[in-house]
């Protein structure tokens, strides 16, 4: 199975010698990269959140195999689903999908399903690959997509993860990808989306869920950054770091109607 670049020229520069030049100048020379478990990184378009997305990706070693989680913005296709074969096409070529891992996912899931349909129209997953692709050119990935529903299920997906990890222990990274508030006024959105990151620190999923199901947490991505928080507790992380933060606001000027963005790392 092979996937298209369908985002490219719309997310990010689809001509590959704009696109290396953009990420080349965002990312951060002398910077020591540090070995992370997890991250948490935006999927907006690189005109307003880059900043953000090279902020992380410029702190953290790639290895070698990624997971990605994302959310399902569409909803098509099952609550949880996995592309689970072939490769991945950006402007700087192919990822391939790293079959090996994705079979493993599925054996130890009870709710994760083989799905492409839901893949093919969602963004989130293939804005992260120029990036990933321009560090660590060799990268596999297994992308997964996410929506709401229960406890039981991210408990179950995290355990997947968990014991993915204890098996390839240094040559992966658990990625989840989340934008934060929203369309609300600037220093409302920044203030909420304080208070969102302090959760984030601590790696409390359930005070997470708590506010999201009172409405005090706007957050697209919200399940993955769940599931990965719990597999990556599960496999000794005590604690997140904020990494950058910032507003469509500062780019744009306007002010009104903003959306955060948030990188973290999970240690």
């Amino acid at each position: 199975m092979f996937r298209q670049a369908k985002f490219a020229g719309d997310f990010y520069p689809s001509d590959v010698f704009t696109l290396q030049d953009f990420i080349r100048n965002l990312l951060q020379e002398g910077i020591p990269r540090e070995r992370v478990m997890g991250a948490i990184v935006p999927h907006a378009g690189y005109l307003f959140a880059g900043k953000v997305y090279a902020d992380v990706y410029s702190r953290i070693e790639i290895p070698s195999k990624v997971v990605l989680l994302g959310p399902n913005h569409k909803g098509e296709g099952p609550l949880s689903s996995i592309w689970d074969k072939g490769s991945w096409a950006t402007p700087l070529g192919k990822v391939k999908v790293n079959e090996e891992i994705a079979d493993a996912l599925l054996s130890y899931s009870r709710f994760l399903e083989v799905d492409t349909r839901s893949h093919a129209e969602e963004y989130s997953l293939e804005v992260q690959l120029p990036f990933l692709q321009h560090i660590n050119p060799r990268i596999e990935i297994v992308p997964v997509l996410l929506s709401p529903s229960d406890y039981e299920v991210y408990q179950d997906l995290a355990d997947a993860l968990s014991n993915i990890g204890k098996e390839w222990e240094e040559n992966i990274l658990f990625l989840a990808t989340t934008d934060f508030t929203k369309y609300q006024p600037q220093e409302e959105a920044v203030h909420n989306d304080s208070l969102t990151m302090e959760i984030f620190e601590r790696l409390d999923d359930l005070l997470l869920l708590e506010r999201m199901e009172h409405h005090q947490i706007d957050m697209c991505g919200y399940v993955p950054v769940v599931v990965n928080i719990l597999a990556c507790k599960a496999l000794g992380a005590t604690r997140g770091e904020v990494v950058s933060y910032a507003t469509s606001g500062e780019v744009t000027g306007y002010y009104d109607e903003v959306v955060g963005y948030g990188g973290i790392i999970i240690k």
